[in-house]
């Protein structure tokens, strides 16, 4: 296809490949549509002045057009008015109205596709919805299942933002998401959308692979991730309460270290069970993913590709998850039938999940074996040019059906 189109992309945060979950995506196409010939300008909705600055280094303003915007505080502070409209409209602050009107203003110049990044910003496309693209990344009906909020006020926030999140999934016809899990979810909310699902990029060339020989001798057992998310709140409640002293019986000199933010206020207390450690929004992970052994994620519920688990796969650390943690990814070889070696141990139960875990800390071999096979599991399946060829295609797609 030509590649003079015009799109105009929308994500809430600056495109790093080690920012935020979501910024994966955006580094990888940022990088990718320019140099295939896309004229693209971005509208960052939120970036701190060190995040711009990083953005700016790799994405540099003569070859690059992205739009910075400060964070927004929550609607007219504290007022009355100000609640209301968080309420009514959850999430939606992020877009104040400046942010509208600039991109109202772009938009007036004319634009092939408006391509928006995460679920809320379909906040932004209500007026031009025959020429937007949505790519949500999760879903909170999957991912809030099992929370319960202890107050009036975080129940009815919950309840409003889930009424939210359908209501953005039914209003767009085009959309992209992550896993066949999720585009099964957005066609039960809104059954006349086209749903194409795309895994997310991984730039391979930034994650080193650790040697064989420089892997930690310690049977550590570890959890990263961000506790704000539900679905890594739940995995670290289930490995304290269920998993890890069941572990720890079975192999008494492994130790368990979680790391991420928010750690320290969502798992007060837990401390004082054995060999726990717990750090706190350290200013690096990559240092605790080389102290790994072995990688333990079993959320209750989640949705979506996982990049902890994926990033564990890229550096080497051998990852034992539920179904649910490797969402998105291929379907595991069998261990009975198939030459090919399991890039994951994978258990749906508490029994499953526990032997899974001891087998491999006991196992340097089979980590090692494990590991390699993640790695070149993930060179294919979330290969960065691959990905990019797919957004062409949909692109592509989306023109011909409006008749250009």
């Amino acid at each position: 296809m030509a590649t003079s189109l015009r799109i105009i992309m929308v994500v809430p945060e600056p495109p790093l490949p080690f920012g935020g979950a979501a910024a994966r995506i955006y580094y990888t196409t940022q990088k990718g549509l320019v140099a295939r010939g896309y004229q693209l300008t971005t509208f960052i909705a939120a970036a701190t002045p060190q995040a711009r600055a990083e953005a700016e280094r790799l994405f540099p303003p003569e070859s690059y057009d992205l739009r910075f915007f400060t964070p927004s505080p929550a609607p007219l502070g504290r007022s009355l008015l100000g609640k209301w409209r968080s309420l009514r409209a959850p999430m939606s602050h992020q877009f104040d109205a400046r942010f509208h009107a600039a991109l109202a203003s772009e938009l007036h110049q004319g634009f092939d596709i408006l391509h928006l990044e995460d679920l809320w910003t379909g906040y932004v496309g209500i007026n031009d919805r025959d020429k937007v693209l949505l790519n949500s990344h999760c879903l909170q009906a999957i991912d809030l299942q099992g929370e319960r909020p202890g107050s009036v006020k975080d129940r009815l926030l919950m309840s409003r933002s889930l009424h939210m999140e359908q209501k953005l999934l039914r209003l767009y016809r085009e959309q992209v998401t992550l896993t066949p899990e999720l585009a099964a979810a957005i066609r039960q909310v809104n059954p006349k959308a086209h749903v194409e699902v795309i895994p997310l990029p991984l730039e391979l060339d930034l994650y080193p692979y650790i040697a064989d020989g420089q892997r930690p001798h310690a049977k550590r057992l570890a959890l990263i991730g961000s506790f704000q998310w539900a679905p890594t709140r739940s995995a670290a409640r289930r490995l304290l309460t269920r998993l890890w002293p069941r572990i720890l019986a079975l192999v008494p000199d492994a130790e368990l270290e979680l790391t991420g933010w928010g750690a320290q206020h969502v798992l007060s207390g837990y401390e004082r069970l054995g060999k726990v450690t717990i750090n706190d929004s350290v200013p690096d992970v990559r240092p605790f993913f080389e102290r790994a052994s072995v990688l333990l994620y079993a959320p209750e519920h989640a949705s979506g590709m996982k990049v902890k688990v994926l990033e564990c796969m890229a550096l080497g650390v051998p990852v034992v998850t539920t179904p649910d943690g490797v969402e998105g990814l291929p379907a595991m070889p069998p261990c009975e039938t198939s030459a090919q070696e399991p890039w994951a141990m994978l258990g749906a139960n508490d029994d499953a999940l526990v032997q899974a875990a001891v087998t491999l800390l006991n196992d340097t071999a089979r980590q090692n074996r494990q590991r390699q096979a993640a790695r070149q599991m993930l060179q294919t399946h979330c290969d960065p040019a691959r990905i990019l060829d797919q957004y062409e295609a949909v692109y592509a797609r989306i023109m011909e059906a409006r008749g250009r």
